[in-house]
């Protein structure tokens, strides 16, 4: 103060100054009255008050500031930083004066008015000019280091007196000039430095907790402005405090968490913070909650926020649902614009982002169980796939692999676009781009999603722009000329023709350029492409609007055009344009026309009349005419007028015996009485004298075709009869008795004897002549193009059927072979007919009348056999009865083909003596049937249409019990149980089988033919369970297949109890549980295991693969369970294990057994694929891989190259002819488990699982025995020195160090603890790699191609190798003692010279360097 009084006057001019509070005049109170004391200390408190008010004015006014400026805020000097110096140099060293000071600005601000023109921003020297303005007084007294402290406790002490000034909470419409509250937050913001930041922020944060809602979240949005880094735990722990007591702060606090530079424990700390409160957000607030997370994700926490978003966030998705106001309902988001903000705020933060990306795949690949997928998962996949060529590949597996496992479903894809097409709109290309993917996969389960989303989204987006685009996309599947493709792609424009008719029909100009390209499809896509037009023009005739009728006339147009054209494939095109446009318009339940167009039935007539007859006059195009009109009558309910009309020519088509069978069925209520006679009518071919070998082979050309065009069309003629007559049987007719059920079975029987008997003929005849048969039907697979190959050149007349042929050596038809022209007068390919072949003589007539040698009695058959066997002829050949006609396979798709009913045959028995195994003589009938059902298995066709997995349980499960028997038949018969060889004599002369050519029955043939079939029937319906089992979601198809599972492993039990394998099941399964049925099954095929261990090598493969494909139903049956949480006491698992063990068990007894050479078909030479699949599927269920793949690799391969012959070796199956298959396998079978230790060592290496000391120790310990492993096949080329182990060697060796390179990481972390066992694996592999770069270096001079070819891919594999172990080596510990005398050998990456041989390097180069470890640090 006496510094102040004693300074110079300031030069300034005089400042005007107004005492800013006049002196207080008590007021005069009659009822109460101050005493004197009271009075004088109240004039004394003013005075006081008033002294430290002018003492403040003062210090202010001697720094150059005007703090009474009646038109504004105070004045400043222009020099702000000698403003606030000269103050801070007044108030500094003077503490007293300081105190007033602050006293004085207290009083002064208790005006409000002072206060708010204190808190604004001041003019410079007075001037009013807007670019004169600056900070206020306040702010610049904030910048005085000695009164900040005080000045700030001053301000927030003051700052709750002007809450009241927004009642409620609420934000006035006041400026921000007049909101004294916010203006004293906004000096607060930015400052250039806090005194004591520890004490402002505790004081700020204690205010904070009382502050209105409005000023709470203004204040924690300015928090990073405010504060210092060194506070941010207190900010972040008051928030989380605040943000537990009112979650509608949430979007501030994410705003100021965002802001803060936090360290990684509090950045956790925020992120765990805001994963909370995804479930209580409110829906709006969402898309700032996510993006704040995935901003704040880092590599340690990435995973973690995206799993808890999956799990947290409720993405409702579905149709018809609307937003809820209901506070319970928070977090539910609901189907309007706050989902369309929450994919945005996805797609932004994923954007270009590629970690995050990788790692919302990764999060969804670790999904296993398809209850845990969610409808956020098909829309993080969409979001995912928008980010560059790169993601869309990697989401288009993920999804292919989701959708193949039945964890992303239709019903997932219904909630995700079904009644969302707002949501959905701006993603519409992305699920049209995924739809085109699935589309064009092989897999039927993604051809059938792919058709799905496609029909979906036809459906959902209404407007023509997108419907353009979809019918765009289907017609450019259509032109991939990928045969499945172009098949799924007309089943979804099928699927749109059924279901969207009305709104497919305005778009029909869009596909109407199908039409021009008809002759590209094969038949089964053209009964598509005729449908879908079909079903178009119905509804353009049925509606009211006829501007849609064109496309009905253009189809009819064209059938008409196709009908009338000279060429076959055309007229066949029309044929079935004919009957798809039949089977729609002539349904009887279709809709009616317009009276002005002609009635649907009028229009389906006349169609079939003109089809009639253009086909009349060729008996190929009459054929697929009968066909078609079979298939349309049976699979259609026809108006009356158009079944009468097939009536009036059926007299007129004998041969047309198919369609015959259909009318006679629909007009007999399914009889077959008025023809049943055709079923015992000889046939009339060609003498059986011609089958002679030398009389056979003296025959012309023509003739020879003439005797396999009859033994053909007899074939073809029977298979009709069987399939017509066996719906008699299996109970298709109600009015049939069973006494003529019986009669009819019995000639069946003989019919299909007669089968087989002309089909074995007729591959005797094709091995003396080789013949190209004509089709008799259009085979589903052949494009239109080939029609015209059916029928190349017609001969004169038009009944002649032209054909080419090649004249085969008798030795062997194919070589030497050449083609045999013969040509009619008019030049063309003829061939004659069977008439004109009868007038020649050859063709032996039997008289109709004569007895049928069915109806012969049993002594006169007895008779006529003594009579046949007593007959020797000097050339008589001998006919093999076999369960395959080999020569015949190459073209069995040209056969008439057996339904599905003809294999009920395999439950008829006749009942005989039991003198053999096989009384009846049935084993060939019983191998030709089941032959024929794997054949229809295998190529999954049936008809027109690929046959579904629920129609090959339905045609699987009535012959289960059968399969059994006949199984046991065939298996006793190879055991060595004689059979009668009479009895297929006896019943082929029942049969009318001729008696001059002898039959030799290959029974042994044909029951390993038995043997072999009914288990690979087995193996595929187990197979075929467990896949569709995945697809399957609905129920009732659930019940189907478990019940065809029950009864399929209920027909393979054993005819003892199991009890050896129910006991090591724990609990102990009951008696008809599935549990006990599958250890039944697996009883009953090792016994069988057993049996064919002591007679055939390839049938005892067989079973193990049977045994194996029980296992894999027991897997995926475990899966199952575990899903649904059926397997609570651990009852399927433990039978898995049990059933495990004993299949290795098996295994290893088979790769043990000594075969005699009898029980080799070939030798070892070509059972290598069958010894490698019992390595696998040992090395697979033993107790330890790891061991037992040491010890085959270490142990007993060694000894075998050692010996150099197996002749005492433990494993016989271990021979110099299978030794590459045994070194190959295990190699593959190394890497392989090689691979699966890397990805277990990363996953227990990551944060969540973490790894433990004991783990450490067991996998390098594994490690090592890998290490063993290759390092013993690689040393085995030393003794086994063969050109393709050599390059087998090469090719492992560099697949195993790539995979090894993958676990140098974690060595090196375990270095320090396991160097000892970590340098001895390094070692060993170093010197394993010279021996690879020695057989490398030999194989470049020896110029093998097939060994150098491999080397520059594993020549870069052992350079990363060598440096990795440098890495390693230099990054050892200097004081580790007890590893000084281990050395490791560093690979040179010059080992290698592209060069001439000059300039190889030698052996001593290739070594390497040896390095110690002390050199090495």
């Amino acid at each position: 103060m006496v510094y102040l009084h004693n300074q110079i006057p300031s030069r300034k001019r005089p400042s005007p100054f107004v005492p800013p509070f006049p002196p207080k005049i008590p007021k005069s109170n009659p009822t109460q009255t101050l005493t004197a004391s009271a009075a004088a200390a109240a004039n004394a408190s003013a005075s006081r008050a008033e002294s430290k008010i002018e003492r403040m004015v003062t210090v202010l006014a001697d720094a150059g500031c005007t703090l009474i400026n009646p038109s504004g805020p105070p004045c400043l000097p222009s020099d702000m930083i000698k403003f606030r110096s000269r103050v801070e140099r007044v108030l500094g060293c003077d503490d007293g004066l300081r105190s007033d000071f602050v006293q004085g600005l207290s009083e002064y601000f208790r005006t409000r008015d002072n206060f708010r023109r204190a808190l604004m921003r001041s003019s410079r020297d007075g001037s009013h000019a807007n670019y004169a303005r600056t900070d206020s007084l306040v702010r610049n007294l904030l910048l005085v280091p000695s009164i900040q402290i005080d000045l700030q406790n001053m301000l927030l002490e003051m700052l709750p007196e002007f809450f009241n000034g927004n009642p409620g909470g609420q934000v006035l419409s006041c400026s921000f000039e007049d909101d004294i509250a916010r203006l004293i937050l906004n000096h607060f913001r930015w400052l250039d430095f806090l005194v004591d930041s520890s004490a402002f922020t505790d004081k700020l944060l204690q205010v904070l907790c009382i502050c209105p809602s409005y000023l709470k979240k203004e204040i924690i949005g300015s928090l990073p402005e405010m504060t210092d880094d060194q506070n941010n735990k207190a900010v972040v722990d008051t928030l989380h405090q605040l943000l537990q007591e009112d979650p509608t702060i949430i979007l501030p606090v994410m705003d100021s968490f965002s802001n803060l530079n936090l360290d990684e424990l509090l950045h956790e700390q925020v992120v765990t913070i805001a994963l909370t409160c995804i479930r209580t957000i409110d829906a709006d607030s969402m898309p700032h909650l996510l993006r704040f997370l995935l901003l704040s994700a880092k590599p340690s926490n990435v995973r973690r926020i995206i799993s808890e978003i999956r799990d947290q966030l409720k993405f409702v998705g579905g149709p018809n649902t609307h937003k809820s106001h209901n506070s319970k309902l928070k977090g539910k988001l609901v189907v309007d614009t706050a989902e369309a903000s929450i994919l945005g705020a996805l797609r932004s933060s994923l954007r270009f982002k590629m970690t995050l990306c990788e790692e919302v795949l990764k999060e969804l690949k670790s999904l296993e169980k398809a209850k845990d997928h969610k409808v956020i998962d098909i829309w993080l996949l969409v979001l995912v796939y928008m980010n560059g060529e790169l993601m869309r590949k990697s989401v288009e597996k993920l999804f292919k692999r989701k959708v193949m496992e039945g964890s992303i479903s239709t019903d997932l894809l219904d909630k995700c676009i079904l009644g969302n097409k707002d949501l959905a709109k701006e993603y519409f290309s992305v699920f049209l781009s995924l739809s085109e993917y699935f589309l064009a996969s092989k897999e039927q389960e993604l051809c059938a999603f792919g058709s799905y989303m496609y029909a979906l989204l036809f459906g959902e987006f209404g407007n023509p722009a997108s419907r353009q685009e979809i019918l765009g996309a289907l017609i450019a599947h259509l032109g991939s000329g990928l045969n499945f493709e172009v098949n799924a792609a007309l089943d979804t424009l099928l699927r749109l023709a059924s279901q969207h008719p009305e709104e497919l029909l305005p778009l029909s100009s869009h596909i109407n350029g199908i039409l021009d390209f008809l002759e590209g499809f094969t038949v089964e896509n053209l009964h598509k492409v005729y449908e879908v037009f079909s079903r178009l023009t119905l509804c353009a005739r049925s509606s009211v609007n006829s501007a849609g009728s064109s496309i009905g006339n253009e189809l009819l147009m064209i059938i008409r055009k196709q009908l009338g054209n000279p060429d076959v494939k055309y007229r066949s095109m029309g044929v079935i344009g004919t009957f798809k446009m039949i089977s729609v318009l002539g349904d009887s339940s279709g809709c009616l026309t317009s009276p002005s167009q002609k009635s649907n039935c009028e229009e389906a007539v006349e169609l079939l009349k003109l089809s009639f007859e253009s086909c009349k006059q060729f008996p190929l195009e009459m054929v697929l005419f009968y066909d078609e009109l079979s298939a349309v009558l049976s699979s259609k309910t026809l108006t009356p007028g158009i079944i009468e009309w097939p009536g009036s020519i059926l007299q007129t088509l004998p041969a047309s015996f198919l369609l015959v069978s259909r009318m006679e069925r629909l007009a007999n209520q399914g009889s077959l009485g008025g023809i049943d006679a055709l079923l015992g009518c000889p046939l009339y071919l060609p003498s059986s004298k011609y089958f002679y070998g030398s009389t056979f082979q003296s025959l012309t050309e023509k003739q020879k075709d003439t005797i396999c065009l009859s033994l053909y069309y007899a074939c073809n003629w029977l298979r009709e009869l069987l399939n017509a007559f066996c719906t008699q049987v299996i109970g298709k007719s109600e009015y049939t008795s069973q006494s003529i059920k019986d009669e009819i079975a019995t000639k069946l029987l003989k019919r299909l004897r007669n089968l087989v008997y002309l089909e074995s003929l007729l591959n005797y005849a094709l091995r003396w002549h080789y013949f190209i048969f004509p089709e008799v039907h259009f085979h589903v697979e052949e494009t239109i193009y080939s029609f015209s190959n059916l029928q190349n050149h017609k001969c004169r007349g038009g009944n002649k059927i032209g054909h080419q042929k090649k004249k085969v050596d008798k030795g062997d038809h194919d070589k030497d072979s050449q083609e045999l022209d013969h040509l009619s007068t008019d030049g063309k390919h003829c061939r004659s007919t069977i008439y004109e072949f009868k007038k020649s003589g050859l063709v032996e007539g039997r008289d109709p009348s004569a007895e049928d040698p069915n109806n012969l009695p049993a002594q006169d058959v007895k008779s006529q056999l003594a009579e046949r066997q007593s007959c020797i002829f000097d050339d008589q050949t001998s006919v093999d009865i076999v369960g395959v006609a080999t020569s015949l396979e190459s073209q069995k798709f040209k056969f008439r083909s057996l339904s599905a009913d003809c294999h009920s045959m395999l439950t008829f028995t006749k009942k005989s003596s039991l003198c053999c195994p096989d009384p009846a003589s049935e084993l060939p009938l019983h191998a030709y049937l089941l032959h024929d059902l794997l054949f229809k298995l295998d190529r999954s066709v049936h008809g027109h249409r690929r046959m579904k997995v629920d129609e090959l349980l339905s045609l699987v499960k009535p012959l289960i019990p059968n399969l059994k028997k006949h199984f046991d038949v065939a298996l006793s018969v190879l055991k060595g149980t004689l059979t009668c060889e009479v009895h297929w004599e006896e019943q082929a002369l029942l049969a009318g089988h001729p008696e001059s050519i002898e039959t030799k029955i290959l029974i042994s043939n044909i029951s390993g033919l038995i043997v072999t079939e009914t288990l690979s029937l087995l193996r595929k319906v187990l197979v075929e369970i467990g896949t569709y089992g995945k697809q399957v979601l609905n129920l009732p198809e659930n019940k189907v297949r478990k019940s065809c599972l029950l009864e399929l492993l209920g027909g393979f039990q054993p005819v003892n109890q199991p009890a050896s394998i129910v006991s090591d099941v724990h609990p102990i399964p009951l008696p008809g549980s599935i549990e006990y049925l599958y250890c039944g099954t697996h009883a009953f095929l090792q016994d069988a295991l057993d049996t064919a261990c002591s007679f055939s090598f390839k049938l005892a493969s067989e079973v193990l693969l049977t045994l194996k494909s029980v296992v894999c139903s027991v897997l995926s049956y475990s899966k199952e369970s575990n899903e649904k949480g059926g397997d609570q006491n651990g009852s399927v698992s433990n039978l898995l294990q049990a059933i495990q063990k004993r299949l290795g068990a098996l295994a290893w007894k088979l790769l043990r057994h000594r075969w005699d050479d009898a029980h080799l078909d070939h030798g070892w030479k070509g059972q290598g694929e069958r010894v490698e699949t019992f390595l696998r599927i040992y090395l697979e269920n033993s107790a330890s891989t790891y061991d037992a793949l040491e010890e085959l690799a270490c142990s007993a391969m060694p000894r075998l190259s050692a010996d150099g012959n197996a002749g005492d070796h433990e494993f016989p199956t271990l021979s110099s002819a299978t030794f590459a298959v045994w070194y190959r396998t295990l190699h593959e079978v190394n890497v392989n488990i090689l691979n699966k230790l890397v990805r277990d060592i990363q996953f227990q290496r990551k944060p969540r699982t973490g790894i433990k000391p004991q783990s450490v120790e067991q996998l390098l310990l594994e490690l090592g025995q890998s290490v063993n492993v290759v390092v013993s096949l690689i040393n085995m080329c030393k003794t086994f020195n063969k050109v393709t182990v050599h390059a087998m060697m090469v090719k492992y060796a560099g697949k195993f160090l790539d995979s090894f390179l993958r676990v140098f990481d974690f060595l090196r972390v375990h270095f320090a603890k396991h160097r000892k066992q970590i340098v001895q694996l390094v070692n060993k592999l170093q010197m394993a790699t010279k021996m690879v770069q020695t057989i490398c270096f030999e194989a470049k001079g020896s110029k093998h191609m097939s060994v150098t070819g491999k080397v520059p891919v594993t020549k870069r594999s052992m350079e990363r190798f060598s440096f990795h172990v440098k890495s390693l080596l230099h990054a050892m510990p200097c004081e580790e003692s007890g590893t000084q005398g281990l050395c490791c050998r560093v690979a040179s990456p010059q080992a290698y010279n592209d060069g001439s041989g000059d300039n190889d390097p030698n052996m001593s180069d290739l070594e390497g360097q040896p390095c110690s470890i002390e050199a090495e640090r």
